[in-house]
């Protein structure tokens, strides 16, 4: 995997539900596909995964190039079969080395090593979330600390 084609998606657990949302989001995706990049890392719980797991995976047939990567946060070491079920829709399963003994804080750590290994991170951040102790937040903060390029999908409110 290359650093420098790579993309990580990290977002809140809830997402709007509309078709507009999704529009931007494809748009973005689209975007990044048509300026190379080809490696895209996923976590996992999010609806906001869910939907750009979702987007990328149909657009494979149109770009050929792409890999799917998943970063979970349990099972370090699997045997072939577990293998193929945590790569099921994935090219590839990947267990960050800095999530081991990492306990409540494994999906901190797992979104951590995303950011690290991506070149771009988008993002469905919601600077007036509701959650006090928000992931996506921290994630946000920790990709921005580390100059990492960050492309932010917000709500879009009417005024």
């Amino acid at each position: 995997m290359d650093i420098e084609r790579t993309v990580c998606f990290i977002g809140h657990r809830r997402i709007p539900d509309d078709n507009e949302f999704s529009k931007r989001v494809e748009k973005v995706i689209k975007g990044l596909l048509n300026q190379g990049y080809c490696y895209f890392i996923f976590g996992d719980h999010s609806q906001f995964n869910t939907l750009c797991y979702n987007i990328v995976s149909g657009l494979i047939k149109d770009y050929p190039d792409i890999e799917r990567i998943h970063y979970r946060t349990n099972s370090p070491e699997l045997d072939e079969y577990s293998e193929r079920l945590y790569s099921d829709g994935y090219e590839k399963s990947v267990f960050p080395k800095r999530v081991i003994n990492s306990g409540k804080a494994a999906y901190i750590q797992r979104n951590r090593a995303m950011i690290y290994d991506s070149k771009v991170c988008v993002f469905y951040y919601d600077n007036n979330c509701s959650y006090s102790l928000s992931g996506t937040k921290a994630a946000y903060e920790f990709a921005s600390k580390h100059k990492k390029e960050i492309i932010k999908i917000g709500i879009i409110t009417e005024s």
